[in-house]
Order: C-alpha cells, then structure tokens, then sequence
C-alpha cells in the first residue's frame, strides 16, 4: 500500500535476503507492471481488479463467493505436500471430508490440470475449500503448520 518506489524496494530486498515466495503489491502505476513482475511479485492492478471480480462474480458466483470467504463456515487453503505417506498418492485416494474439495494443484510454480489419477509429489501445493473444521483435518494430513482459528472468519 505505498508508493511503487517503495513497494519495488521492498520487494527486491525480500526477493534478495528472504527468498519469501509470495510477495503480494498493490500497483500504483500501470507502466511499473513490468518491474515488479520480474521479480515474481504477486500483483494487484486496482484499475483492472474489480473489472475482474465483476467478471467472475457474473460468470460463477457460487465459486467466487467461496474463493471471497462469503460462504459462511466456508474457507480456502493453500497446503503443502510435506507427509511422506501421500507422496505418490492419487487424489482420489485423500479421503477427503465430505465438505471439501480440491481446487487446483500447483507443482514446480505450474498450475496442474488435475484429476483423480492425479498422483501427488512432494513439495506440491493443494488449494482447498471447505468448512474450517474439515481443512484443519487436512491441515494435519499434509503435516503443514497452517490451522484455522475456530473463533475467526
């Protein structure tokens, strides 16, 4: 939230010293698009942004609506591969909570069309939906650090 001057600064520090993989910048300036996009950063365009919400919200409102957090009970997670026990599992093999289900999974930086042959590999990331309760089963699953606070929304 402050100036691309500064936001850029900050962004090839933590790229240099932390090595963070997600750096999230608000873009002031259309024409600095380019600079923070070499450095991997995650980029919000608020020119374009709620042209796009608009845009998913017509097309699947239901998905949005997940994806926002408005389903009430309702939310998403990013887990890592880390149990040694799912490397080479198929999907279809989680026995996942009835409520949740798998929405993409990333491998190497790359979005992975999957299905449930889909074998999973260490270090892939699965986004998930479903209720708080059911993904911190999934949180323990995955051995991953990330656990909804029951109290939060």
């Amino acid at each position: 939230m402050l100036t691309d001057t500064e936001n850029l600064l900050l962004c090839e520090l933590i790229y240099e010293k932390v090595g963070t993989k997600d750096v999230i910048v608000r873009l002031n300036h259309r024409y600095n698009f380019d600079k923070f996009h070499q450095l991997g950063a995650l980029i919000v365009d608020p020119s374009t942004a709620i042209v796009s919400l608009l845009d998913h919200f017509v097309r699947s409102p239901q998905a949005t609506s997940l994806l926002l957090g408005m389903q009430e009970g309702q939310d998403t997670i990013d887990l890592e591969v880390l149990n040694k026990d799912l490397y080479g599992l198929p999907l279809r093999d989680l026995r996942l909570p009835a409520d949740v289900i798998i929405l993409s999974l990333r491998r190497k930086g790359q979005m992975i069309i999957s299905h449930g042959y889909t074998r999973l590999r260490r270090g892939d990331w699965i986004t998930m939906v479903g209720s708080k309760e059911s993904l911190n089963k999934m949180t323990l699953l995955f051995d991953s650090t990330t656990v909804f606070d029951k109290n939060s929304n």
